[in-house]
């Protein structure tokens, strides 16, 4: 890897469903990310997993990866769907009992959110307990305060790629009845992202939830994103 190699990030054009990252790590090297939806996978050999790359609709993590070495070989894993598992709404809980991560729910890998609301719901766990170390109210009905707000933690992320999640027509699952306006206004945002920083910053926190999806539907961003793909 040369010390000036940048990240890409190469999203999908529909209808293919083809995407790749490509992220500097330790050690001077890269890590490469393909992957595709409905059949559209890349290779588990080296070869196919480049042909997979040169495929993309930019050709810059082909470019870059092609003439370097291997360091580890290609792993392929797969998340045949979404999912959100509702304890909250449950009329009972076991005490003693709390879920994280993939136990509660399981996201698009494309759009990078479980590690993060992992991380929101054991900082959830970490607040209650020390309210309650605070207070000597023990571990009696952890789960029933626990569980709304791991629900609130996991709606963020959920909601956030709901449009993407129904973008093609081979998905299934009850859609939305706004899918298409969510789906014009995503466009939207992409396209002004490419054209103000200041946007594509803010996607960038909202997507990794450090922002509220609220901040990218300001009526001033609303109406210049909807201008672009009116």
């Amino acid at each position: 890897q040369d010390d000036q190699t940048q990240g890409y990030l190469i999203a999908n054009q529909f209808p293919d469903t083809r995407f790749g990252a490509l992220l500097p790590i330790e050690d001077n090297c890269l890590l490469c990310t393909l992957g595709g939806q409905f059949g559209n996978y890349p290779p588990r050999d080296m070869e196919g997993f480049l042909g997979f790359a040169r495929e993309l609709v930019q050709p810059n993590i082909y470019e870059e990866i092609r003439d370097l070495d291997v360091v580890q070989p290609v792993t392929a894993y797969r998340l045949p769907q979404t999912f959100w598992h509702r304890y909250d709404k449950l009329e009972r809980f076991p005490e003693g009992f709390l879920p994280v991560g993939d136990a509660v729910a399981g996201f698009n890998p494309a759009l990078g959110q479980g590690m993060t609301v992992a991380a929101r719901y054991v900082m959830t766990i970490n607040d209650l307990l020390a309210e309650r170390a605070q207070t000597g109210a023990g571990l009696d009905g952890l789960a029933r305060d626990y569980l709304p707000k791991m629900a609130a933690a996991a709606e963020q992320a959920w909601e956030s790629g709901l449009a993407i999640n129904f973008a093609h027509p081979e998905a299934t699952g009850d859609r939305p009845d706004n899918l298409l306006e969510r789906l014009l206004l995503l466009k939207g945002i992409s396209l002004l992202s490419a054209e103000d920083p200041a946007v594509h910053r803010l996607s960038l926190y909202v997507r990794h939830m450090l922002e509220t999806p609220d901040k990218l539907q300001t009526s001033d961003i609303v109406a210049r994103a909807m201008a672009l793909v009116s």
